[in-house]
């Protein structure tokens, strides 16, 4: 039973490279603006059954379809609104798994990382082996500008304001005429007053 065990999970442990291709569009994700589309489909018409496919995220694992339901290892996502889930194995050449995750529903840091697909199936000579597809990276962008542009944006409605007062009537502020500010900091300088003195000659 042991050695059953062990040929059992060396060809599981196996791994082949091109029979599950994953698919993520798009690669650069704006927080909260979009969303994205995640697909495992499964490419070799060399296999007579398939157990599992799964969603894997750099170390962790997502999700996984197999032939009677749909294992969620991340639970967090799993309760978020917006994530939806497809996928089927019960025919080898249409056998796929597609999340869905909506602009509402990104998660940032939690949703960047490396995807790949694994694939666990049966071939056509009888062994049991894992496949991997390429590794592709998601990106989140756009969460620290979106904070940087909100203060642009803020700043540059506070220099319209100030530069609409102080263009603003003086009149307009109070509906009379009002007097200028006299600025005690300007520098003085001395007023030198002229007399102009007539002469008139006298004759003697």
């Amino acid at each position: 039973m042991a050695i059953s065990f062990i040929s059992v999970w060396t060809l599981i442990a196996r791994t082949v490279l091109a029979s599950i291709s994953i698919e993520v569009e798009p690669l650069l994700i704006e927080f909260g603006k979009s969303g994205v589309d995640i697909s495992c489909v499964v490419n070799d018409t060399n296999l007579i059954g398939i157990t599992i496919i799964q969603l894997k995220r750099s170390e962790s694992y997502v999700i996984a379809v197999t032939k009677f339901k749909k294992a969620w290892q991340d639970k967090a996502l799993e309760n978020k609104t917006g994530v939806t889930v497809n996928g089927s194995i019960n025919n080898t050449m249409t056998s796929y798994l597609r999340l869905e995750i909506s602009r509402t529903a990104v998660r940032y840091p939690e949703d960047v990382g490396t995807y790949q697909c694994i694939l666990i199936a049966v071939t056509a000579s009888g062994e049991l082996k894992q496949y991997q597809s390429q590794s592709i990276v998601l990106n989140i962008t756009e969460f620290l500008e979106s904070t940087t542009k909100l203060f642009s944006t803020t700043n540059h409605k506070n220099t319209e304001r100030s530069v609409q007062k102080d263009t603003q009537p003086l009149e307009s502020l109070s509906g009379n005429s009002m007097q200028p500010e006299v600025f005690d900091d300007l520098p003085r300088r001395p007023i030198v007053m002229y007399r102009h003195v007539k002469r008139t000659a006298i004759s003697g």
